[in-house]
């Protein structure tokens, strides 16, 4: 087949996901994710470097920043077309945004490098394909976030798999993905949970509503942290559904999110129920 896979990160570590297929025989270079990691000090950690004259297509599963956050570091100097789906496109330029607000003084691009991403991104619906020079990409549901997507390359009668991050239940936001669709000679998948058996789900949200209502009966608030992409709604939801009578605040990058699922009726799960969060 004459493809060379390189890990560039998230090898034998959690974060800035990146791994660079090389087809040899014709000089086609397809990276997968672009993420960034941050340091004890939060300064920001990038893969490891390829020229961007190299890359023919980068291809973005979600738009966590451990995925998506170094992507703008290829449109310093070239245009690679970006493929990804039209949420996480909406979804990454807000968190890359924040990022640059937070930490742009340690990073190698800036917002003008974001907005040449957004300019060649190429969006892909789920259950999507197209195809790049001789390279036939398919878009399949993770199960991960709203958005998320894993891609199956096809080159002649060989494929490759590549899973991003993956759930595999149903959650409020989104349908898990179904194994039964990996079909391919190779396979490349996240592991970070790998060694572990999650606790049942419905046991941990039984626990966090009934810790939450001990709080509100003694008389307190209850704060909860959270991440503002996908986390935040989804226990937005879960309160909604389980103590549908009480106060509930959130502000902030969670508000704005919510509002971009909200335009994306086709990537959430129970649209109902997030749309009674947002009212």
């Amino acid at each position: 087949m004459g493809i060379e896979l390189t890990v560039l990160g998230a090898g034998r570590e959690v974060g800035r996901a990146a791994i660079l297929i090389s087809n040899t025989r014709n000089d086609t270079n397809i990276v997968l994710d672009y993420g960034v990691s941050f340091d004890e000090d939060d300064k920001p950690l990038l893969p490891l470097s390829v020229a961007p004259s190299r890359i023919t297509a980068l291809l973005i599963t979600h738009a966590h920043l451990d995925h998506i956050g170094a992507s703008p570091f290829f449109y310093i100097s070239a245009r690679p077309t970006a493929i990804m789906s039209k949420l996480t496109r909406e979804l990454g330029k807000i968190m890359i945004e924040d990022m640059l607000r937070l930490s742009g003084y340690y990073l190698p691009f800036e917002y003008p490098e974001l907005m040449t991403l957004m300019e060649n991104v190429k969006a892909i619906d789920l259950e999507d394909s197209l195809w790049i020079d001789n390279i036939y990409i398919e878009s399949l549901n993770s199960g991960h976030i709203p958005g998320s997507t894993m891609y199956k390359l096809t080159y002649g009668e060989r494929s490759i798999t590549y899973t991003g991050d993956i759930n595999t239940i149903e959650t409020r936001l989104v349908k898990g993905l179904d194994m039964n669709r990996i079909d391919s000679n190779i396979l490349i998948m996240e592991s970070t949970y790998g060694l572990y058996d999650h606790p049942n789900r419905q046991r941990v949200e039984e626990l966090f509503i009934k810790t939450v209502k001990e709080v509100i009966e003694d008389g307190g608030i209850a704060l909860i942290p959270a991440f503002s992409l996908a986390r935040s709604q989804e226990i937005l939801a879960i309160l909604l559904e389980r103590m549908p009578y009480s106060n509930v605040y959130y502000d902030g990058m969670a508000k704005d999110i919510l509002e971009l699922f909200l335009r994306y009726r086709e990537f959430i799960n129970r649209y109902d129920l997030i749309e009674k969060v947002y009212k």
